[in-house]
């Protein structure tokens, strides 16, 4: 008995129904076409990478940490023969991440003071929340821009961490500058 092929449909294996064959990629079929429509194949795809990536991820971080030295070793080579590569991507970091430089940064200028603790940009965030947005000295809204400001100023001892954090206005920042929190606060006439 001799088989016939439809010559304008094919069934997907992996769906189950029938499509034209402009559905599915060129391939070896009886119809010269691949088993698999489109559709399912970009979905098998995506599916394979994602495992690919989340095993190569896994197998990258170890052989990281089994070669700390010799990885650092192989960043520090390539910054060196790709500097303008590696500032672009620098500034594209900086650009993507601004939260994070500023946390960088006041923790690098605190470390040149000698002053202990460290806050990262999730700290910020918590402060954020837990002020409500709302400078912790004038209660004016703080959403769009803020400034941290440390409550016992670093110069008269006090920490970088979060518990010596609040976030203010620019104009309360700058007014308050160095001064001791309780002698700012009854300047203001907050405090008696």
């Amino acid at each position: 008995m001799r088989r016939t092929f439809n010559t304008t449909h094919q069934r997907c294996y992996r769906c189950r129904e029938w499509k034209t064959f402009d559905c599915f990629h060129k391939g070896t079929g009886p119809s010269g076409r691949r088993k698999i429509c489109k559709p399912c194949r970009a979905a098998v795809s995506s599916t394979e990478r994602r495992k690919y990536v989340a095993k190569t991820k896994i197998t990258s971080a170890k052989w990281r940490n089994e070669n700390r030295e010799r990885f650092r070793e192989m960043q520090r080579a390539w910054r060196m023969a790709n500097p303008e590569k590696q500032k672009s991507l620098e500034q594209l970091w900086e650009k993507a991440n601004p939260d994070r430089r500023r946390s960088h940064t006041r923790n690098y200028r605190s470390r040149k003071r000698s002053a202990r603790g460290t806050h990262t940009h999730y700290d910020i965030e918590f402060l954020k929340t837990k002020q409500k947005n709302r400078c912790a000295i004038c209660k004016a809204d703080i959403s769009a821009t803020f400034e941290v400001d440390h409550i016992t100023p670093l110069v008269a001892g006090g920490s970088n961490s979060r518990e010596n954090l609040q976030l203010t206005c620019a104009s309360c920042n700058r007014s308050k500058n160095d001064k001791h929190p309780i002698d700012f606060m009854q300047s203001r006439g907050y405090l008696l």
